[in-house]
């Protein structure tokens, strides 16, 4: 019993490994980039976004690449995916729904010339 339990929390170990992507450091370039839209935008607020995208993202599914989806799919992609989040206990708030969606649509568009 114990293998077969050891054995399964390493197949989704290796699942979710898998499924994860490795995301792009923010730097203030993808700030400057967007902050014509986005005026009160900061760098410590993309890495904020980018905080809360891995912890809250990625313990569900394996994290998506940020660049794999348009700025309009991921707005409504977020707050879809913060309501299942929510669904038992509120553990993101609407701020942090905001700090989520700038960074995926930001690093979503690096590379872009948007």
């Amino acid at each position: 019993m114990m293998k077969k339990l050891v054995g399964l929390i390493g197949v989704c170990i290796l699942v979710i490994a898998c499924g994860s992507v490795k995301l792009a450091t923010p730097t203030q370039v993808d700030v400057d980039r967007v902050k014509s839209d986005n005026p009160e935008y900061t760098l410590e607020k993309l890495k904020e976004g980018q905080a809360l995208y891995v912890a809250n993202c990625g313990s569900c599914h394996g994290l998506k690449d940020p660049t794999g989806y348009t700025p309009d799919q991921w707005a409504k992609i977020v707050p879809k995916m913060v309501g299942m989040v929510n669904k038992n206990e509120v553990k993101l708030d609407e701020n942090a729904q905001t700090l989520i969606l700038n960074y995926v649509t930001t690093m979503g568009t690096a590379g872009s010339g948007n």
